[in-house]
């Protein structure tokens, strides 16, 4: 913030085009200033605390179309609004946090997405607290590739480019409302470098896998012997499985599910060992966070090629297809739509091909865990 002599309309016409934004305060009006950015663009700013003491910035208007005075006019009243906290006031939180926070309502909850609590956890406690009593404008990509430096060294790459693009779908909000901000996300800062997977899981991993015990082992052995994602697992109940079929719920907007498998034999034995670690009403009644946990401990203690619980999904899909399973029957069971016309006129449910599909997946898998040979 610059210090400056006393300003009148001459004086604001004749100011500089800096090299990074500028905010100039006036000496004849305390909390009116004057900000400049390297475009040129020259603007009337109002700030004051309120009651609870937070630092509010309310945009006067446009230093080129209106004079100084009645720009000082209006700050005066905007500053008395903000102190005293008069309704209908309202004022604009240009900080960090106020511009995350207004994307949020705006693109998330208004919208009722699905990722709310989870945008809303990494949001608030890890990628706001970074840049805590910063200017929006003020946050460089310096301060982003820091905040994912700390990010991917405590919870991995997956989460570090999720925070990422939670970042760059708040800065492009923003530029949208504001033809003078420069969003300081570039091409190259994802951390990771394939969008598409093609991980599968070796015969050697799986048996390693397998060995895993307590909640991971029980987690990771219904993934493979389901092919259902993260999610689903995650929200099962044990009163979801009637006569050993799984009627998997369905949310709102969800990209699907298996909706009801018959599970076999070993699924089935692998709920009754989990109700011993969680008695309900969730089989996996555990936050995802103690689940990467585990698998990092896992990890430490069994070296493997890099994997994510996700690669467990597409193993059981490449496992049903060696075991000969149809296609139609497999995308089926891992809840993916039928496209064109079979989508139009195939109605059959499947229900006895995809519990086969499934018998079919726990016999491979029983002969890669024992090693047997193919007759």
């Amino acid at each position: 913030m610059l210090r400056s002599k006393r300003l009148d309309d001459d004086g604001v016409a004749k100011l500089k085009i800096p090299a990074k934004r500028v905010t100039i305060p006036d000496p004849e009006c305390r909390g009116h200033y004057v900000r400049v950015t390297p475009k040129g663009h020259k603007t009337f700013w109002a700030v004051a605390r309120d009651p609870s003491g937070k630092q509010m910035w309310k945009l006067i208007g446009d230093a080129d179309a209106m004079k100084i005075e009645d720009a000082r006019d209006k700050a005066r009243k905007i500053i008395r609004a903000i102190r005293a906290a008069v309704a209908g006031e309202i004022t604009e939180d240009t900080t960090f946090e106020g511009i995350a926070m207004g994307w949020f309502k705006a693109r998330v909850v208004d919208r009722k997405l699905r990722s709310e609590t989870k945008t809303g956890a990494l949001l608030k406690k890890r990628i706001i607290p970074a840049f805590a009593g910063m200017e929006f404008v003020d946050v460089r990509r310096k301060h982003i590739t820091t905040l994912l430096d700390q990010i991917q060294a405590r919870s991995g790459v997956r989460q570090a480019d999720i925070a990422l693009s939670i970042i760059s779908g708040i800065c492009g909000w923003h530029g949208k409302r504001d033809e003078e901000y420069d969003s300081p996300i570039i091409r190259g800062m994802k951390r990771e470098e394939k969008n598409d997977r093609d991980r599968v899981l070796t015969d050697s991993e799986i048996r390693t896998l397998w060995r895993a015990d307590g909640l991971l082992g029980n987690f990771t052995k219904l993934a493979l012997l389901t092919g259902q994602r993260r999610e689903k697992l995650l929200t099962m109940r044990y009163d979801d499985v009637r006569n050993g079929v799984w009627y998997i719920r369905s949310e709102a907007r969800e990209k699907g599910n298996g909706v009801e498998l018959r599970l076999p034999t070993i699924a089935l034995e692998i709920l009754k060992q989990q109700r011993q670690i969680c008695p309900g009403p969730r089989v996996f009644d555990c936050p995802i966070t103690r689940l990467r946990n585990l698998k990092l401990r896992f990890d430490r203690k069994h070296p493997m090629q890099p994997w994510v619980l996700h690669d467990l999904r597409r193993t059981s899909r490449t496992r049903m297809a060696e075991a000969g399973v149809m296609n139609v029957v497999a995308e089926l069971v891992l809840g993916h739509a039928q496209r064109g016309v079979e989508a139009i006129y195939n109605r059959h449910a499947y229900f006895e091909e995809k519990a086969e599909a499934l018998e079919k997946l726990a016999a491979k898998l029983a002969d890669i865990i024992y090693e047997r040979k193919a007759a």
